[in-house]
């Protein structure tokens, strides 16, 4: 509620206002994630997107906000099965990626979720290419992490689930052996 009020009560000129509408989006995916209502899991989109309208395009927030646009289309994507929802997480997951430098600290938690929202993709339709980029860009986040790092584990699990369902489709065991 004190995300709505601010939102509400931020003017649409306002520097602060797409911050303001990024951060309900984010509360109102986590409170589909506790409760399981749809609705608001959809509102979260549409907040994210007015966010990323009113976001300027040189902007340093707009690749998070990208991406958190992404992780709901994806999230709602996997709830629903809808190959549009899963196509424009990561279509904005992709552009994420593109506007955040090679040594951003963020960039391997981009990749990871693009290639989680490609394993969502080959879960539903078995593309062979949508599992090789889910992969790939696993592979570059798990690269671009340092071994000390807290989210280096989550990483490296994702990327076992990917190598897995590779090996699985393939019939190659050889696959879970990747270099990483």
């Amino acid at each position: 509620m004190a995300h709505q009020q601010a939102v509400h009560l931020t003017p649409c000129d306002h520097p602060k206002k797409p911050e303001y509408l990024n951060s309900l989006g984010l509360s109102l995916h986590s409170q589909f994630e506790c409760l399981g209502d749809i609705s608001d899991l959809n509102e979260a989109i549409s907040v994210k997107q007015q966010a990323i309208c009113l976001t300027p395009n040189d902007h340093p927030a707009l690749p998070r906000r990208l991406n958190n646009l992404g992780n709901s289309f994806g999230r709602r994507g996997e709830r629903l099965g809808d190959l549009v929802d899963l196509n424009e997480a990561i279509t904005g997951q992709q552009q994420a990626v593109r506007l955040t430098s090679g040594d951003h600290p963020e960039r391997p938690e981009y990749l990871n979720a693009l290639g989680l929202s490609f394993q969502s993709q080959f879960e539903r339709i078995g593309a062979l290419s949508d599992l090789n980029e889910a992969v790939m860009a696993k592979q570059q986040a798990v690269g671009l992490t340092p071994d000390d790092h807290p989210k280096k584990t989550l990483f490296l699990d994702s990327l076992r689930i990917s190598l897995q369902s590779l090996s699985e489709l393939l019939g190659d065991a050889g696959h879970l052996h990747n270099d990483i």
